[in-house]
């Protein structure tokens, strides 16, 4: 429903679509699995318990958010907040429908985008960890007095170290996934578009020594075009390195 009201005619989706689609239901299966695989192993240690959320709190440290930044960083924030929902329905439906479960990786995952939009340099992805690492925690505490009938510091003290090392090991598996998609998918993202504007490419320097005319007039235009970009807030890096 999610893909036919909001992905199916999405603009940022026209140009290759399928690829686009493609990319997502990876990243559904991939994140899923990774859900799928820790509900096991944890039922396995203790089959004998009964699981509520003092006992499935471990899920906090899954760093499901992960996938709304990768997601974010290649088809926009309005694409991974959709695909947040579908991602944080069914990973809650991992954990037999939990409620929390549901608010606590649709609401980390949405502020990773938002924190992860504006810049791509990887020096933010370290910036955005920290912030959805204090975010987590906050979060695992609101949702603690939430769902506990009588709150235990211990169990909150340990949700909130879970959840503070789930938001690092998100931007951590960012930063790791983030060149191999280019790869996998030719995505472009500003990391490798500043790559791109890297003056001492040996074609820069080829068309610095045999046509410096050349050379000279392409770095005023790409500079008016940087210029003329940001006066309109579109991306000045794109139109700089094009």
């Amino acid at each position: 429903v999610l893909y036919l009201l909001f992905l199916k005619d999405h603009p940022k989706l026209k140009t290759a679509h399928n690829k686009h689609i493609l990319f997502l239901s990876a990243g559904l299966v991939l994140y899923l699995t990774v859900a799928k695989l820790a509900v096991y192993l944890a039922q396995s240690a203790t089959p004998q318990v009964v699981w509520d959320l003092s006992t499935i709190s471990y899920f906090m440290i899954i760093p499901i958010p992960a996938a709304a930044m990768v997601t974010c960083l290649f088809l926009g924030f309005d694409v991974a907040l959709v695909f947040g929902i579908i991602l944080s329905l069914l990973t809650s439906l991992s954990f037999s429908g939990s409620l929390e479960v549901f608010l606590f990786f649709f609401l980390s995952g949405t502020s990773a985008a938002f924190w992860i939009k504006e810049r791509q340099e990887r020096s933010n992805f370290i910036v955005a960890g920290f912030k959805l690492a204090l975010f987590n925690s906050l979060l695992a505490v609101s949702l603690g007095f939430y769902s506990l009938a009588q709150p235990d510091l211990m169990i909150l003290a340990k949700e909130m170290i879970l959840a503070f090392c789930g938001g690092l090991f998100s931007a951590t598996l960012t930063i790791g996934f983030t060149p191999l998609i280019e790869v996998l998918f030719d995505y472009s993202t500003d990391s490798k578009l500043l790559e791109f504007s890297n003056l001492d490419r040996p074609l820069i320097k080829k068309l610095m020594i045999e046509a410096p005319g050349t050379y000279n007039h392409s770095i005023i235009v790409a500079t008016l075009a940087e210029a003329a970009a940001s006066a309109i807030n579109a991306s000045s890096l794109k139109a700089k390195v094009m």
